[in-house]
Protein backbone atom coordinates (compact mmCIF):
# COMPACT_ATOMS: atom_id res chain seq x y z
CA UNK A 1 0.00 0.00 0.00
CA UNK A 2 1.51 3.44 -0.90
CA UNK A 3 -0.32 6.62 0.58
CA UNK A 4 0.32 10.23 -0.70
CA UNK A 5 -0.33 12.18 2.07
CA UNK A 6 0.23 11.63 6.21
CA UNK A 7 -2.89 10.38 7.78
CA UNK A 8 -4.39 12.24 10.42
CA UNK A 9 -3.44 12.24 13.76
CA UNK A 10 -6.45 10.67 15.88
CA UNK A 11 -5.67 7.75 12.75
CA UNK A 12 -1.96 7.49 13.76
CA UNK A 13 -2.63 7.45 17.36
CA UNK A 14 -5.13 4.05 16.64
CA UNK A 15 -2.36 2.04 14.88
CA UNK A 16 -1.21 -0.82 16.49
CA UNK A 17 1.21 -3.64 15.73
CA UNK A 18 -1.15 -6.24 16.72
CA UNK A 19 -4.80 -4.65 16.95
CA UNK A 20 -6.79 -6.36 19.53
CA UNK A 21 -9.94 -5.45 18.53
CA UNK A 22 -12.03 -3.26 16.33
CA UNK A 23 -14.33 -1.99 19.14
CA UNK A 24 -11.18 -0.45 20.46
CA UNK A 25 -10.71 1.75 17.75
CA UNK A 26 -6.98 -0.17 17.20
CA UNK A 27 -5.99 -0.54 13.33
CA UNK A 28 -3.34 -2.72 12.43
CA UNK A 29 -0.11 -1.25 10.75
CA UNK A 30 -0.36 -2.86 6.71
CA UNK A 31 2.84 -2.51 4.92
CA UNK A 32 2.70 1.03 4.07
CA UNK A 33 5.07 3.31 1.88
CA UNK A 34 4.06 6.76 3.03
CA UNK A 35 5.75 9.32 -0.29
CA UNK A 36 4.52 12.99 0.21
CA UNK A 37 5.98 16.35 0.11
CA UNK A 38 5.09 18.59 2.99
CA UNK A 39 6.76 20.86 5.65
CA UNK A 40 5.61 22.44 8.84
CA UNK A 41 4.28 19.01 9.94
CA UNK A 42 4.20 17.41 13.31
CA UNK A 43 2.90 13.95 14.39
CA UNK A 44 2.60 11.60 17.72
CA UNK A 45 2.57 7.81 17.29
CA UNK A 46 1.81 6.58 20.09
CA UNK A 47 3.35 2.84 18.68
CA UNK A 48 5.71 2.64 15.79
CA UNK A 49 5.80 -0.39 13.54
CA UNK A 50 9.30 -1.58 12.62
CA UNK A 51 9.85 1.30 10.40
CA UNK A 52 12.45 2.98 7.54
CA UNK A 53 12.18 6.89 8.24
CA UNK A 54 13.60 8.53 4.90
CA UNK A 55 13.83 12.07 3.82
CA UNK A 56 14.91 12.53 -0.14
CA UNK A 57 15.06 16.29 0.31
CA UNK A 58 14.46 18.39 3.59
CA UNK A 59 15.39 17.49 6.86
CA UNK A 60 13.01 15.49 9.39
CA UNK A 61 13.44 14.97 13.35
CA UNK A 62 12.56 12.07 15.17
CA UNK A 63 12.00 11.86 19.09
CA UNK A 64 12.60 8.14 20.88
CA UNK A 65 13.06 8.43 24.49
CA UNK A 66 15.53 11.00 25.44
CA UNK A 67 17.76 11.11 21.90
CA UNK A 68 16.73 13.20 18.80
CA UNK A 69 17.68 11.98 15.53
CA UNK A 70 18.11 14.51 12.29
CA UNK A 71 17.10 12.43 9.49
CA UNK A 72 18.17 14.25 5.97
CA UNK A 73 18.85 13.12 2.55
CA UNK A 74 22.17 11.08 3.22
CA UNK A 75 20.74 9.18 5.96
CA UNK A 76 17.82 7.12 7.31
CA UNK A 77 16.67 5.68 10.44
CA UNK A 78 15.48 2.43 11.48
CA UNK A 79 12.80 2.29 14.33
CA UNK A 80 12.01 -0.83 16.39
CA UNK A 81 8.08 -1.63 16.64
CA UNK A 82 6.52 -0.66 20.34
CA UNK A 83 8.05 3.12 20.54
CA UNK A 84 5.91 6.12 21.15
CA UNK A 85 7.28 8.59 18.83
CA UNK A 86 7.17 12.25 17.69
CA UNK A 87 8.13 12.84 14.21
CA UNK A 88 8.54 16.78 12.71
CA UNK A 89 9.01 17.96 9.58
CA UNK A 90 10.65 21.61 9.95
CA UNK A 91 8.88 24.97 8.44
CA UNK A 92 11.39 26.40 6.17
CA UNK A 93 11.59 24.50 3.46
CA UNK A 94 9.49 21.48 1.64
CA UNK A 95 10.61 17.89 2.95
CA UNK A 96 10.12 15.13 0.66
CA UNK A 97 9.98 11.69 2.49
CA UNK A 98 9.76 7.97 1.73
CA UNK A 99 8.66 6.56 5.05
CA UNK A 100 8.52 2.52 5.05
CA UNK A 101 6.61 0.84 7.44
CA UNK A 102 5.85 -3.23 8.13
CA UNK A 103 3.32 -5.15 9.62
CA UNK A 104 4.32 -7.07 12.19
CA UNK A 105 2.45 -10.94 10.80
CA UNK A 106 4.29 -10.20 7.24
CA UNK A 107 7.94 -10.05 9.79
CA UNK A 108 7.12 -12.66 11.66
CA UNK A 109 6.20 -15.20 8.43
CA UNK A 110 8.88 -13.50 6.46
CA UNK A 111 12.13 -13.82 8.59
CA UNK A 112 12.25 -17.43 9.06
CA UNK A 113 12.22 -17.63 5.14
CA UNK A 114 15.18 -15.01 5.17
CA UNK A 115 17.91 -16.53 8.05
CA UNK A 116 16.86 -20.22 8.02
CA UNK A 117 18.31 -23.08 6.29
CA UNK A 118 15.96 -24.74 3.24
CA UNK A 119 16.12 -28.43 5.01
CA UNK A 120 15.29 -26.40 8.49
CA UNK A 121 11.76 -25.03 6.57
CA UNK A 122 11.32 -28.36 4.64
CA UNK A 123 10.81 -30.21 7.75
CA UNK A 124 8.27 -27.49 9.71
CA UNK A 125 7.13 -25.08 6.95
CA UNK A 126 5.56 -22.94 10.26
CA UNK A 127 9.03 -22.87 12.05
CA UNK A 128 8.98 -19.49 13.54
CA UNK A 129 11.76 -17.84 15.21
CA UNK A 130 12.05 -14.45 16.96
CA UNK A 131 12.49 -11.19 15.42
CA UNK A 132 15.59 -9.78 15.69
CA UNK A 133 15.37 -6.59 17.90
CA UNK A 134 16.99 -3.81 15.23
CA UNK A 135 19.47 -1.05 16.77
CA UNK A 136 17.37 2.59 16.07
CA UNK A 137 20.07 4.25 14.79
CA UNK A 138 20.56 6.39 11.92
CA UNK A 139 22.14 4.40 8.43
CA UNK A 140 23.76 5.98 5.34
CA UNK A 141 21.49 6.53 2.20
CA UNK A 142 23.41 3.85 0.02
CA UNK A 143 23.05 2.77 -3.70
CA UNK A 144 20.73 -0.54 -2.12
CA UNK A 145 18.39 1.24 -0.12
CA UNK A 146 17.75 3.61 -2.80
CA UNK A 147 17.05 0.67 -5.32
CA UNK A 148 14.91 -0.79 -2.30
CA UNK A 149 13.05 2.03 -2.09
CA UNK A 150 12.19 3.04 -5.91
CA UNK A 151 11.29 -1.02 -6.09
CA UNK A 152 8.90 -0.32 -2.84
CA UNK A 153 7.43 2.96 -4.41
CA UNK A 154 6.66 2.06 -7.92
CA UNK A 155 5.13 -1.68 -6.63
CA UNK A 156 4.21 -1.35 -3.24
CA UNK A 157 2.25 -4.29 -3.35
CA UNK A 158 4.21 -6.47 -4.45
CA UNK A 159 5.65 -9.02 -1.58
CA UNK A 160 9.12 -9.28 -3.08
CA UNK A 161 9.90 -6.14 -2.92
CA UNK A 162 8.84 -6.08 1.04
CA UNK A 163 11.09 -9.06 1.45
CA UNK A 164 14.22 -7.77 -0.11
CA UNK A 165 13.70 -4.50 1.86
CA UNK A 166 13.21 -6.51 5.17
CA UNK A 167 16.49 -8.39 4.11
CA UNK A 168 18.06 -5.35 3.76
CA UNK A 169 16.95 -4.58 7.20
CA UNK A 170 18.25 -7.29 8.51
CA UNK A 171 21.92 -7.00 6.58
CA UNK A 172 22.17 -3.24 8.49
CA UNK A 173 21.28 -5.26 11.67
CA UNK A 174 24.53 -7.61 10.80
CA UNK A 175 26.66 -5.04 10.08
CA UNK A 176 25.79 -3.69 12.93
CA UNK A 177 26.46 -6.21 15.59
CA UNK A 178 29.93 -6.56 13.28
CA UNK A 179 31.11 -3.09 14.04
CA UNK A 180 30.08 -3.80 17.69
CA UNK A 181 32.00 -6.68 17.99
CA UNK A 182 34.86 -4.94 16.69
CA UNK A 183 35.39 -2.63 19.54
CA UNK A 184 38.44 -4.17 21.88
CA UNK A 185 36.12 -3.67 25.02
CA UNK A 186 36.13 -5.79 28.17
CA UNK A 187 32.55 -6.10 28.28
CA UNK A 188 29.57 -6.06 25.96
CA UNK A 189 27.99 -3.64 28.05
CA UNK A 190 31.40 -1.39 27.36
CA UNK A 191 31.07 -2.16 23.36
CA UNK A 192 27.73 -1.02 23.01
CA UNK A 193 28.53 2.15 24.87
CA UNK A 194 31.43 3.28 22.67
CA UNK A 195 29.46 2.31 20.11
CA UNK A 196 26.66 4.37 20.93
CA UNK A 197 28.85 7.35 21.49
CA UNK A 198 30.28 6.98 17.86
CA UNK A 199 26.79 7.11 16.63
CA UNK A 200 25.71 10.79 17.80
CA UNK A 201 29.26 11.77 16.01
CA UNK A 202 28.63 9.57 13.16
CA UNK A 203 24.98 11.40 13.14
CA UNK A 204 26.39 14.48 13.44
CA UNK A 205 28.30 14.19 10.22
CA UNK A 206 25.38 12.63 8.33
CA UNK A 207 23.64 16.14 8.85
CA UNK A 208 26.84 18.36 9.01
CA UNK A 209 28.89 16.48 5.76
CA UNK A 210 28.50 19.26 3.61
CA UNK A 211 29.85 21.81 6.27
CA UNK A 212 33.21 22.28 7.91
CA UNK A 213 33.69 19.67 10.17
CA UNK A 214 36.21 19.60 13.63
CA UNK A 215 37.29 17.01 15.42
CA UNK A 216 36.74 18.65 18.30
CA UNK A 217 33.17 19.10 17.88
CA UNK A 218 32.59 15.28 17.03
CA UNK A 219 34.76 14.33 19.93
CA UNK A 220 32.31 16.79 22.50
CA UNK A 221 29.59 14.91 20.57
CA UNK A 222 30.38 11.97 21.64
CA UNK A 223 32.08 12.64 24.98
CA UNK A 224 35.09 11.46 24.40
CA UNK A 225 38.89 12.36 24.59
CA UNK A 226 40.69 12.69 20.54
CA UNK A 227 42.62 9.81 20.53
CA UNK A 228 40.29 7.48 22.00
CA UNK A 229 37.66 8.83 19.64
CA UNK A 230 39.66 8.63 16.78
CA UNK A 231 40.93 4.73 17.78
CA UNK A 232 37.01 3.72 18.56
CA UNK A 233 35.71 5.88 15.69
CA UNK A 234 37.94 3.58 13.26
CA UNK A 235 37.31 0.06 14.54
CA UNK A 236 33.33 0.61 14.34
CA UNK A 237 33.82 2.24 10.65
CA UNK A 238 36.85 0.74 9.42
CA UNK A 239 38.21 4.53 8.81
CA UNK A 240 38.99 7.56 10.04
CA UNK A 241 36.74 10.07 10.76
CA UNK A 242 38.09 12.46 7.87
CA UNK A 243 37.75 9.51 5.67
CA UNK A 244 34.10 8.98 6.65
CA UNK A 245 33.17 12.59 5.84
CA UNK A 246 35.07 12.45 2.77
CA UNK A 247 33.32 9.44 1.53
CA UNK A 248 29.94 10.73 1.85
CA UNK A 249 31.01 14.03 0.19
CA UNK A 250 32.06 11.84 -2.92
CA UNK A 251 29.35 10.13 -2.43
CA UNK A 252 27.15 13.02 -2.74
CA UNK A 253 29.14 14.56 -5.40
CA UNK A 254 28.47 11.21 -7.21
CA UNK A 255 25.36 11.59 -7.03
CA UNK A 256 24.61 14.97 -8.14
CA UNK A 257 26.71 14.81 -11.22
CA UNK A 258 23.93 12.20 -12.21
CA UNK A 259 21.11 14.01 -11.46
CA UNK A 260 21.99 17.80 -11.79
CA UNK A 261 22.80 20.25 -13.86
CA UNK A 262 25.50 22.26 -11.43
CA UNK A 263 28.64 23.13 -12.33
CA UNK A 264 31.33 20.60 -10.95
CA UNK A 265 32.88 23.85 -8.79
CA UNK A 266 29.27 24.15 -7.71
CA UNK A 267 28.82 20.61 -6.50
CA UNK A 268 32.17 20.71 -4.46
CA UNK A 269 31.09 23.71 -2.66
CA UNK A 270 27.56 22.18 -1.98
CA UNK A 271 28.66 18.87 -0.80
CA UNK A 272 31.56 20.26 1.74
CA UNK A 273 34.70 20.50 -0.34
CA UNK A 274 36.83 24.03 -0.32
CA UNK A 275 37.34 24.01 -4.23
CA UNK A 276 36.92 22.08 -7.14
CA UNK A 277 39.94 21.00 -7.80
CA UNK A 278 39.93 19.30 -4.31
CA UNK A 279 36.88 17.42 -5.29
CA UNK A 280 38.54 16.43 -8.57
CA UNK A 281 41.03 15.12 -6.98
CA UNK A 282 39.36 13.29 -4.59
CA UNK A 283 36.89 11.70 -6.73
CA UNK A 284 40.02 10.27 -9.51
CA UNK A 285 41.85 8.72 -6.40
CA UNK A 286 38.27 6.76 -5.17
CA UNK A 287 36.82 6.20 -8.86
CA UNK A 288 39.62 5.96 -10.97
CA UNK A 289 38.10 8.59 -13.01
CA UNK A 290 37.13 12.47 -13.40
CA UNK A 291 34.07 13.86 -12.72
CA UNK A 292 33.75 15.40 -15.92
CA UNK A 293 34.34 12.15 -17.56
CA UNK A 294 32.07 10.49 -14.81
CA UNK A 295 29.42 13.14 -15.87
CA UNK A 296 29.50 12.16 -19.23
CA UNK A 297 29.54 8.31 -18.53
CA UNK A 298 27.88 8.13 -15.34
CA UNK A 299 28.20 4.20 -13.52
Amino acid sequence: MIARDFAPQDVLLMLRNRAESEHRNEITWPNLVVHTSTKGFQKELTETSLSIFCNITGNAQAYLGKRMYRICDASLLVVNPYNHMDYRLGTEETAEVCNVHFNHAFISQCVPALICSDQTLLEDPEFTVPVPDFKQELHFQSDTWKAMKSLLMKEPDNPYGWMQTLAYLLTLHRDTARAIRRIPAESRAIRNELYDRISKARDYIYGHYHAALSLDVLCRIAGMSKFHFLRVFRECCGMTPYAFIRWIRLYKARELLKTSRLTIEEIAWQVGFSEGTSMQTAFKAAFGITPGHFRKHPF
